[in-house]
């Protein structure tokens, strides 16, 4: 996706039968379907004619995130009239999944057809979605975890007339059409060349308000550590640990809310006269939508050049619209909405109309479906040109390969906001980025057996578009330090291959620089920035980060049927620099800070275990059966830090003196949190019969965390409030994400 950066797996997610056909690279290495990046890259054949000939039907019970599942798949291969087919769809239900109140509710289908034009032409065309919806759980306070009883407490839900009810629901759905045109040439050539396009919508639902109280179940200012009271805090604290309702959203209260709202709208939507009564809606649920449509040509060309050299390269054009937009999607027993933005009423300093988010509609009293708060269209333009040779002697194999790539990017706004009436609507100035990458490697064959590998890249890239605006949901303006990121990498590996052992070991470097992220986030008194209530968007440049590293990785043949397997990482993820910070409120067009530091030099990486181990046996047996039995280990896990924390302004007390260096609460401050490290164990089993002629039963059973451990953290953030009066750290503390206890997954298969 060219907005955030990443691939959206949900586009294909259910289709497993049909995407077994992956091919994974990893780091620096040659490819021949793209340049690839510092991690290496993998790609999907959805061919019908690349599909196992096949008949499958499956069904699974699980109880992760769905709990049943029913997949049926049927692919011809290549048939005598030149034709191939492949169909599959699946269906995956739960009305709970492990964590309370996860539902998941989703299908899949995927039709594909190939057809041979000659001995050396074939055409292929592919068409396929994923329709889901599904509950999501958040991140909490460890306070709230404890008052639960539970380290799957799950803020975003509670009972509605005795019934489970999910405040945050996902929806996507995004179909993807390719088509694609192979040619073959005699000398062992291909030329492929395709187009596709996806479009569809991905939204997700929360609560929002309006002069009411903050509805978030676990809202610090309801929550026993808010009280200075002791006695009044143990009795808030035992009022939640004996009454689940208390400790959940209490969706009675919204609609009872919302029934003693009437008023009384004169003029109503602009028209004279129109005077309207009814209950307009504090509380409502909206959904967000970030709906994207892509248009993707590309040709691929690989052509041997000698028996000993190749080359490969493509060259691609990607236009992508993605529609930044929220609608009311219940209004919660009201009849009415009206939208304003919360933050702009009251304050004096503004014009007049700030208040209101889109100046151009006079309609009011707005219902479900109806569009609120934002609405704006991001645009990307993305042309790509690349090429790699390969060769290979008796003692070197070896790539060269470069790219080009020139990236525009600018932002249109269909609202105008009334705070930036001649800033926000239309289109924005247009962002041009021009990148290079060049990549080369080495492998020097010792013998048979023995390699050495030196592989290294160098690399630039347009900045997400995601990050490169002040405030998108309000205005047109670029943030000021938008720039191409940069990042270089090298790895050096040993390879021993042998029938019975095979061994590898490999050391890297990588490095990401001048990268930019912004946060958004609510202000309030905590902040002592300035008077009121604001969303503020923290405007993070300079981010540059190293990645060090050794890989281990051995696999020993003990016997005919059982082999043992080991893996070692070991890795030092660390920025390297200070951060740039500036802070734009959506109120106002001037920064509130500008180029502040953040002493952010040699903090943690998070997100992912620095250092990680993994031992394996695998067991094949003659009769068609097979068990794997996994220990991992993994530590050196940090949350992520808050920026705002790791500035001179929160450890400054207002009369101009600090926090004493190295004292208890400076350690408090400044430090990067640590998460404990944990082990885990995996089991799966195997077994297939044949039960008549080609017809085949198999089935699956997979045991992740067999030994059921609930107290390991596998992710977390620092929030972005602090205490700068109090100093505080408890006042907004940190949000884990626990990971899952014992999970199953069950599958029987017929296949013909």
């Amino acid at each position: 996706d060219l907005e955030f950066g990443r691939p959206n797996w949900f586009l294909w997610s259910g289709l497993n039968d049909v995407t077994r056909a992956s091919f994974q690279q990893y780091g620096i290495v040659p490819m021949e379907f793209a340049f690839g990046g510092l991690g290496g890259g993998s790609s999907l054949d959805l061919r019908a004619s690349s599909q196992w000939k096949q008949t499958r039907i499956s069904y699974s019970l699980a109880n992760a995130s769905y709990k049943q599942r029913i997949m049926a798949t049927h692919s011809t291969g290549w048939m005598d009239n030149g034709f191939a087919f492949s169909v599959s769809a699946s269906r995956r239900v739960s009305q709970e999944g492990f964590i309370p109140g996860v539902f998941f509710d989703g299908y899949s289908y995927f039709a594909a057809i190939s057809k041979k034009l000659g001995k050396n032409n074939e055409l292929h065309f592919n068409y396929f979605g994923a329709n889901n919806d599904r509950g999501a759980n958040g991140a909490a306070t460890q306070e709230s975890y404890d008052l639960a009883g539970s380290n799957y407490y799950n803020p975003h839900w509670g009972f509605q007339n005795g019934e489970v009810r999910n405040s945050r629901v996902r929806r996507s759905h995004i179909p993807t059409g390719i088509l694609t045109h192979d040619w073959k040439f005699q000398n062992g050539g291909k030329l492929t060349n395709s187009a596709s396009i996806k479009s569809g919508r991905n939204g997700s639902t929360r609560l929002e308000w309006f002069n009411a109280a903050n509805p978030a179940a676990d809202y610090y200012r309801r929550l026993p550590s808010f009280f200075d009271n002791p006695e009044l805090s143990d009795q808030v604290a035992a009022a939640f640990r004996n009454d689940e309702a208390l400790r959940q959203l209490n969706w009675d209260a919204f609609y009872i809310a919302n029934s003693f709202g009437t008023e009384t709208i004169e003029n109503a939507d602009g028209i004279e006269g129109n005077t309207v009564t009814g209950r307009r809606s504090q509380y409502i649920l909206e959904e967000q939508h970030f709906d994207p449509t892509t248009f993707d040509i590309q040709s691929s060309l690989t052509l041997p050049l000698t028996d000993d050299i190749s080359f490969s390269g493509g060259i691609s054009y990607r236009a992508q619209r993605n529609e930044n937009y929220k609608v009311i999607d219940d209004l919660l027993g009201g009849d009415f909405y009206i939208d304003q933005d919360k933050f702009a009423i009251g304050d004096l300093d503004l014009i007049a109309g700030a208040e209101i988010n889109n100046i151009n509609s006079t309609k009011q009293l707005l219902i479900v479906g109806d569009t609120i708060g934002y609405n704006y269209n991001t645009e990307i333009r993305n042309a790509n040109a690349w090429w790699q040779f390969q060769g290979s002697t008796k003692k070197l194999d070896y790539f060269l390969s470069s790219s080009v790539s020139r990236t525009t990017l600018w932002r249109d706004g269909i609202f105008k906001n009334g705070k930036f009436p001649d800033d926000s609507f239309g289109e924005s100035e247009k962002a041009d980025f021009t990148n290079y990458g060049i990549k080369a490697g080495l492998t020097y064959k010792i013998n048979g057996r023995n390699y050495i590998y030196l592989n290294g890249m160098s690399m630039s890239r347009a900045p997400f578009a995601r990050n490169a605006f002040v405030s998108a949901r309000t205005r047109n303006e670029l943030i000021p330090s938008l720039q191409n990121e940069n990042l270089w990498g090298a790895e050096l590996s040993y390879l021993w291959r042998s029938p019975n052992l095979k061994f590898k070991a490999s050391a890297y470097i990588n490095e990401i620089n001048d990268r930019a992220e912004i946060l958004n986030f609510f202000i309030d008194d905590g902040l002592s920035i300035s008077e009121g209530l604001f969303f503020g968007n923290y405007i993070i440049s300079n981010i540059d980060q190293r990645h060090l590293g050794v890989e281990l990785a051995a696999e020993q043949k003990l016997t005919s049927s059982l082999n043992l397997t080991a893996a070692l990482s070991l890795g030092e993820y660390f920025y390297t620099d200070r951060f740039n910070a500036d802070l734009a409120i959506d109120n106002q067009a001037e920064f509130v800070i500008r180029d502040r530091t953040v002493f952010s030099k040699n903090f943690f990486v998070d997100g992912t275990s620095q250092n990680a181990a993994k031992v394996g046996l695998a067991f094949r047996g003659k009769n068609f059966w097979s068990v794997y039995l996994d220990v991992s280990y993994m530590s050196n896990f940090y949350i992520d830090f808050s920026p705002i924390r790791r500035t001179t302004n929160a450890i400054e007390f207002s009369n101009g003196s600090f926090v004493e260096r190295d004292s208890e609460l400076w350690e408090d401050i400044i430090n990067q949190e640590k998460i404990d490290a944990f082990v885990l164990v995996d089991l799966s089993v195997r077994k297939s019969w044949k039960l008549w002629k080609k017809y085949f039963l198999i089935a699956n059973l997979g045991v992740n965390n067999l030994l059921d451990n609930r107290d390991y953290i596998t992710g977390g953030f620092e929030q972005l409030r602090f205490d700068f009066t109090g100093k505080d750290t408890d006042r907004f503390p940190s949000r884990y994400y626990y990971g899952l206890g014992l999970t199953y997954f069950a599958n029987v298969t017929i296949r013909w």
